[in-house]
């Protein structure tokens, strides 16, 4: 989990529904509360009747046809600027450079279609050269097929793959 050292100040007045970083606060109509975005879409969405639509700190009824939210530009840049720590390697920075930290200790899933495997970030090259998953190119005729494909390929399908004279001589021809 992302470990954020958030100053009470920020916590008590950000708040509300949730109990998460705003990452994206917006500003509530009529009142001027600011919740964040993730609350803001629980509150737009249908099964809210339109009686039940009102600011979770001060009540305060919102319009029946809310569809938009304007961003606290403010809030946002101070969330983004709390000190964070990676939760796999311990970096520690600003929240806002957390967020866009590949870090490399991050288990990931394999990207390939079928292959169920996870790694580490930092270890998807090595798994990619071994995985049965990965499209590589037929050295006869450059076609790309998967690893664990190659042989039947090579076998079967490949329109360059050599094979044995098919009226009984030794010589080896192109199919």
């Amino acid at each position: 989990m992302l470990e954020v050292k958030v100053p009470l100040h920020v916590i008590s007045h950000n708040l509300y529904f949730s109990l998460e970083i705003m990452l994206v606060p917006v500003f509530l109509p009529n009142c001027g509360h600011t919740i964040c975005d993730s609350c803001a879409n629980r509150i737009k969405r249908k099964h809210f009747e339109a009686d039940n639509r009102h600011c979770p700190e001060c009540r305060t009824p919102l319009p029946i046809h809310l569809d938009t939210f304007q961003q606290n530009m403010l809030i946002k840049k101070r969330v983004q600027q709390l000190e964070a720590n990676c939760p796999f390697c311990n970096k520690k920075a600003e929240l806002c450079i957390i967020l866009q930290h590949l870090c490399p200790e991050q288990f990931i899933p394999c990207e390939n279609e079928g292959c169920v495997e996870t790694m580490r970030r930092r270890e998807k090259q090595q798994h990619n050269e071994v995985c049965p998953r990965t499209f590589i190119s037929c050295n006869q005729c450059n076609v790309k097929v998967t690893r664990e494909s190659t042989k039947k390929h090579m076998e079967a399908e490949c329109p360059k793959r050599e094979a044995k004279c098919p009226l009984g001589c030794q010589s080896v021809v192109i199919r």
